[in-house]
């Protein structure tokens, strides 16, 4: 099974009028500031945590489905073997169907979107003085089988999903189920329901990773009182200034961050060499504590490095926690040329080209050195696909930006404006100097 996404199109969302961006192994949001990137970008990863969401909310429906057959003695106790089992499934996939009520994934959503951006209400994110937003989404679940998402979000804060393909969705659970057992006597009913579905590998990276290493242990308390008190069953009734003051990814970077360190292989590794930090990391998982070594060999606390050497570390330990095979899902990356020279830019490129390879990345950044090197690797056959997009801040729209097969990317407007504004000061400079020189 494959559970991708193919492309996702928007109007009036946030500050964007009209957005279509095609993901690939490597996505890229390019613009000026408050054009739309880290919306768009937060919408990718909320939509693929929601095809995980909706995709594991099958499985127990075709369990229910099937222990309420034998309940009513439609079905016979003992063993189905795959065949078996998936041809009485397909029999009933309407009643399954009903088990996933439009209302209920409207739900789903709608708490997604309030969870994931700093709003209490979806109708915060129609694009100012516009009635409604509209998001389009294809998901890909099998090489040939598409799935369809159309939802709108209305002025009154209410959100409907208008389309959505929930028989191709139980279609392709069925074909991974491996056998049903089904008990008898007392326990009729009762069954065992074999099957695998890969995962759906979800991790955002925020631009505020360098305050979530750097005060690791100061933001857990936060996570217990709001991700912690949900695992509990409890609704923290948290302040409405908390939700626009703090991020709400940036709690969940700080999870990402403790389930890295609480990992096996983070466990086995004790330490990370990366060329692109100049030195070495030493981790303790136990107490949360991340020590830098630069190449001379002096060591301090993480906090007391330099904030290039922090954030690119939180960068480094976060993807620590998707596993290293091809997978599917989606890892959003904010800005990774933060607080980083251009040279190391450039390491940090191939790096997220390299890993791109096993799972899609989604990166937002304003930097034309990253999006030059990634177009060369691209170039050369090290990136498998490339999309750059660019936000235009005067028409508030996505447009995609060329790339050729020799690796030269299409000069930006905004890149073009600074260099005619920094060649036209450098001209105008030298006409003074010269003038000044024939005065004297």
């Amino acid at each position: 099974m494959i559970s991708v996404m193919d492309w996702i199109e928007v109007e009036d969302f946030g500050p964007v009028r009209h957005a279509k961006i095609e993901l690939k192994s490597l996505t890229v949001l390019t613009g000026q500031h408050n054009t739309g990137k880290t919306y768009l970008a937060t919408l990718f990863y909320l939509l693929m945590k929601f095809l995980r969401d909706v995709r594991d909310a099958v499985n127990p429906a075709l369990s229910e489905l099937m222990g309420e057959l034998a309940r009513k003695a439609k079905l016979e106790a003992g063993y189905y073997d795959k065949e078996s089992a998936r041809e009485i499934l397909k029999q009933h996939i309407p009643e399954i169907k009903e088990r996933l009520k439009e209302e209920d994934l409207s739900q789903r959503l709608t708490g997604l979107i309030t969870e994931n951006f700093p709003v209490l209400s979806p109708k915060e994110l129609i694009r100012y003085r516009q009635s409604r937003s509209v998001v389009e989404v294809r998901y890909r679940i099998e090489e040939e089988k598409e799935l369809p998402l159309r939802f709108v979000i209305e002025a009154d804060g209410g959100l409907k999903i208008e389309e959505f393909d929930k028989v191709a969705l139980i279609e392709t659970a069925i074909e991974t189920v491996e056998f049903v057992n089904i008990m008898g006597g007392r326990e009729r009913g009762g069954m065992l329901i074999s099957g695998k579905t890969p995962p759906i590998h979800t991790l955002y990276i925020p631009a505020e990773r360098i305050a979530a290493l750097s005060n690791l242990h100061s933001l857990i308390q936060l996570i217990t009182q709001s991700h912690g008190a949900k695992m509990l069953g409890i609704t923290p009734q948290l302040p409405p200034e908390l939700k626009y003051t703090m991020k709400p990814l940036l709690l969940e970077s700080v999870s990402n961050l403790m389930n890295a360190f609480r990992s096996v292989e983070m466990r086995k590794i004790g330490e990370i060499r990366e060329g692109i930090l100049d030195g070495t990391l030493l981790l303790d998982p136990k107490t949360l504590t991340v020590l830098y070594e630069d190449r001379r060999g002096a060591k301090v606390h993480l906090s007391q490095a330099s904030s290039g050497v922090v954030q690119l570390s939180a960068l480094l330990l976060s993807l620590m926690s998707i596993p290293p095979d091809k997978g599917e899902g989606l890892v959003v990356i904010e800005e990774p040329e933060m607080n980083v020279h251009p040279n190391h830019q450039l390491l940090v490129a191939e790096f997220i080209a390299n890993k791109c390879k096993s799972i899609p990345i989604l990166l937002t950044t304003h930097s034309d050195y990253i999006v030059t090197k990634l177009a060369h690797l691209f170039a050369k056959g090290e990136v498998p696909g490339l999309k750059v997009y660019f936000l235009d801040d005067e028409t508030q729209e996505a447009e995609e930006v060329k790339i050729y097969e020799t690796g030269e990317v299409e000069t930006l407007k905004t890149v073009e404006e600074v260099l005619d504004s920094l060649s036209g000061e450098a001209l105008a400079l030298m006409r003074e100097y010269a003038e000044q020189r024939c005065r004297d």
